[in-house]
């Protein structure tokens, strides 16, 4: 009878443990899938400073033309009239904030459709500094 709970008791662990590894690959399955397709906001802001190169970064093509087109006016009316000259910085200031909250609010959305938190990113790391 104790060599029959000895086993139970034995394959119970293993039975735990399996699962309990299963679970972590899937969520560092789900973390390399966010990695790989999140958009780095400092990155887009880089780009940001090529006029509509943040919004190709965030992959939003029409957005890009529109930014370029509308830096591409302010600085043909500030050429005209220096009065307007503040309106480009104040474009392209737009433009590289526009850029980067757009990957930031991706890299949430992104979060969401992978149902993960801040506090799994820190198991994980966790985890793979314990190997």
């Amino acid at each position: 009878m104790i060599k029959l709970i000895c086993v139970f008791l034995i394959l119970s662990y293993t039975s735990t443990f399996a699962w309990a590894q299963e679970r972590d690959l899937e969520k560092e399955l789900l973390i390399a899938k966010y990695n790989y397709e999140k958009r780095d906001p400092d990155h887009a802001a880089f780009w940001g400073i090529i006029p509509g190169g943040g919004q190709v970064y965030n992959r939003e093509y029409l957005k890009a033309v529109g930014m370029y087109a509308l830096i591409l006016v302010s600085a043909l009316a500030a050429w005209g009239n220096s009065a307007y000259g503040s309106l480009v910085l104040v474009a392209w200031g737009y433009s590289i904030y526009d850029a980067r909250s757009v990957a930031e609010n991706y890299n949430k959305e992104l979060k969401k459709k992978y149902g993960l938190s801040s506090i799994q990113f820190l198991d994980i790391a966790a985890l793979r500094s314990s190997f």
